[in-house]
């Protein structure tokens, strides 16, 4: 596995400012790096499938769910990859139009092998999986100060370790929103 920087390879607003300690159960803590994004509360007619009532964000007019959100922020940087739903192991590249989920997309072998490798193994795979080239990126969106990881995705994160990644290729993406009221830019910076 390539290891990339994550200071210089990822968007501004995913880039690691802390590094919690995690203790896993089958090995030493681990560091894994969060980044703190702010993202526009979405103020417009609010789309039927909300999949059971999750927030919706602006992303440049556009109503989207945090995970992508975060797969837009990582395609402008030159990345692809998918939203991995927990309903039914769907992949998404954007928000589910309809009960029938039927804009789910298939991977090409590749990627489709490293997910059954790390992602269908166990429960508590990461929200967004994304790849640049040989990088590989797994990234879990928590919101801020009521979201956390869970055991699942603690185990989940050994299988990962074990498939071959390492802490580089795990990232917490732990969101907020501000008013969309407020003027500007649909995302900034939080330091916590």
């Amino acid at each position: 596995m390539v290891s990339f920087n994550m200071k210089r390879d990822l968007p501004n607003q995913l880039r690691p400012t802390k590094f919690i300690p995690f203790d896993l159960r089958s090995r030493w803590p681990i560091r894994l790096p969060h980044c703190y994004p702010i993202f526009t509360e979405w103020s417009g007619p609010r789309p039927a499938l909300s999949f059971g009532g999750k927030k919706f964000l602006n992303y440049r007019g556009t109503p989207v769910f945090a995970e992508i959100y975060v797969l837009r922020l990582l395609q402008e940087q030159g990345w692809d990859g998918v939203w991995i739903s927990s309903l039914g192991r769907k992949l998404f590249r954007d928000v589910p139009t309809d009960t029938n989920v039927s804009n789910g997309v298939t991977l090409p072998y590749e990627r489709h092998a490293m997910l059954n490798k790390v992602a269908w193994s166990s429960g508590g795979c990461f929200d967004v999986f994304a790849w640049r080239g040989d990088d590989v990126l797994f990234c879990a969106c928590k919101r801020h100060k009521t979201d956390a990881l869970r055991d699942a995705q603690l185990r989940w994160i050994d299988v990962a370790l074990d498939g071959g990644l390492g802490a580089n290729n795990l990232l917490v993406a732990e969101w907020d929103v501000r008013s969309s009221l407020v003027e500007g830019c649909d995302f900034h910076l939080v330091a916590c």
